[in-house]
């Protein structure tokens, strides 16, 4: 399953989300682009029907994400069993009700005081007692079957009454820092640096984007550190400034993209060489040391089965003592030799 940005969509994201391997994606249950259609049932991209697309229930989700510490709504305060009486007042063939929303809802928008955790903490008994059961997306993407398409030509979000992605591409700023950021895309992946790679990625962030917004917001916008778009868009093009020079310091801009991965190709090409024959000579090396060890215990085989020789050096040495005159004077005298003394 893919959760994009602010469930981010469009047809052409759908079929670029199945042909990566991705068999299902939420996305956001917009009245413009639904028309008649439930929100409650799983639909399929209209260029892959392979991709499942589940829709997050607008009402049923900003409920708890934006109202459910406003007390001027008029569903306040929301408690979990009246929560449940309306899922359960649903029409029975409306069987998926996506309730999707930022992890910051709980204890950011909605604060600790508010009791939101307490209120998630009595879902499961409330909806127990309505016949409500709690499933993940993949497991419904695995159980139901598509009902039908969904077109969605226009890139989708949760974002605003527009629904759109003007948040992060609204005004000439986020344009200019967005258009600046992907003028290198085809060079930091053709350069495929780790360090290159892992900043690439920070640098992607929707937020940063979305920190340079204009646009009013009825439910306030968090800017996070900086104090307005303006100081979000200098922070981000000083960090991108730096990045870009960091890339053509490694890979000087003077060389175009198309001479780049030619010389990258033939360096790579090279190191697979020079790695397959330092495994070749590690296997030759190997396979010498196996044949050096054999070596050796055969000749040492070789020496235990050799016949020893029996030296009669010993035995001459006495028969010739025994028939030697001398000796046997010698020998008779020694005892002569002791009285003497």
């Amino acid at each position: 399953m893919l959760r994009n940005s602010s469930l981010i969509y469009s047809d052409e994201i759908g079929l670029l989300a199945s042909q990566m391997g991705f068999k299902g994606m939420l996305t956001e249950g917009a009245k413009h682009v639904l028309g008649w259609k439930s929100p409650h049932y799983v639909y399929n991209c209209a260029l892959d029907p392979n991709l499942k697309l589940l829709l997050r229930d607008v009402k049923l989700s900003d409920d708890i994400s934006l109202r459910f510490n406003n007390s001027d709504w008029e569903g306040y305060p929301l408690f979990a069993d009246t929560y449940m009486d309306e899922i359960a007042a649903l029409p029975e063939e409306e069987q998926v009700i996506g309730i999707f929303m930022n992890l910051s809802a709980l204890g950011i928008e909605q604060p600790l005081s508010s009791n939101i955790l307490e209120f998630f903490k009595a879902w499961p008994a409330c909806a127990r007692q309505r016949g409500i059961t709690f499933s993940t997306p993949s497991e419904i993407c695995m159980k139901l079957k598509s009902v039908d398409s969904l077109d969605v030509p226009d890139t989708l979000s949760w974002m605003d009454e527009e629904r759109d992605v003007s948040t992060w591409l609204g005004n000439p700023m986020q344009r200019e820092a967005f258009n600046k950021l992907y003028s290198v895309a085809d060079r930091v992946r053709i350069v495929n640096d780790p360090r290159i790679n892992q900043d690439w990625d920070y640098l992607q962030a929707s937020d940063n984007f979305r920190f340079m917004s204009t646009k009013p917001s009825r439910v306030g916008m968090d800017r996070g550190i900086y104090a307005s778009p303006f100081d979000a868009f200098t922070n981000y093009m000083n960090v991108l400034g730096d990045f870009l020079n960091r890339v053509n310091s490694l890979y000087p801009a003077e060389i175009d993209n198309e001479e780049l991965d030619g010389l990258l190709t033939t360096i790579r090409n090279q190191g697979e060489e020079l790695e397959m024959k330092s495994k070749e000579i590690s296997r030759l090396q190997a396979k010498v040391e196996t044949l050096e060890k054999e070596e050796d215990r055969l000749r040492a085989e070789k020496e235990k089965k050799k016949p020893v020789r029996k030296s009669s050096r010993t035995g001459s040495a006495a028969r010739k003592a025994a028939t030697d005159p001398a000796a046997k004077k010698k020998k008779k005298s020694a005892p002569a030799s002791g009285k003497a003394e």
